[in-house]
């Protein structure tokens, strides 16, 4: 049985994680599935999972080992103890650190940056980078091939070559 994740809902657009407290157990799971997370000096994390018998599930056991370091996602999901904010960002679960009253502001200025570069670039760069996950570096840029061809027929290209053109700052 596959437990519903954000990965499962096929979503093409970023997902932010803002983390304020406890991502235990399908809450971690949750996290784990956003593609970028920020956390406050309170987020800790943990897959409990472990110390009740079960697996790391809801995606941990899969995306665990691919978010930070594989002895870490090991420590994780075999002992099921709990890591600090610190200890998080530092074997990248999470991004950045900010205050709990800066948390909402983060978020919401790093998807504004998203925005400025165009829905079809940031939604394909999206899909192509979780498509590559796992593959081989020879078959990674055939697949990169293809998803620059699809991002190169969109208008977002076109925009974004001519922004490229008329920027003063890159001259």
């Amino acid at each position: 049985i596959a437990l519903a994740t954000m990965k499962s809902l096929d979503i093409d657009k970023p997902v932010i994680g803002a983390i304020n407290g406890y991502a235990l157990g399908f809450g971690f799971a949750l996290a784990l599935s956003c593609d970028i997370r920020i956390g406050t000096p309170q987020a800790r994390f943990a897959s409990t999972e472990v110390k009740f018998g079960h697996m790391a599930g809801g995606g941990q056991a899969t995306m665990l080992p691919l978010s930070m370091p594989f002895g870490w996602a090991m420590e994780m999901a075999l002992t099921g103890d709990q890591i600090d904010a610190a200890t998080a960002e530092r074997i990248g679960i999470i991004n950045r650190i900010v205050p709990p009253e800066q948390l909402m502001d983060e978020c919401t200025t790093l998807a504004k940056r998203m925005i400025e570069c165009g829905p079809t670039v940031v939604r394909q760069t999206k899909r192509f980078m979780y498509r590559a996950l796992g593959q081989s570096y020879l078959d990674t840029l055939e697949l990169e091939g293809i998803f620059y061809e699809r991002i190169r027929q969109s208008e977002d290209y076109d925009l974004g070559t001519e922004a490229f053109v008329q920027a003063p700052d890159l001259k």
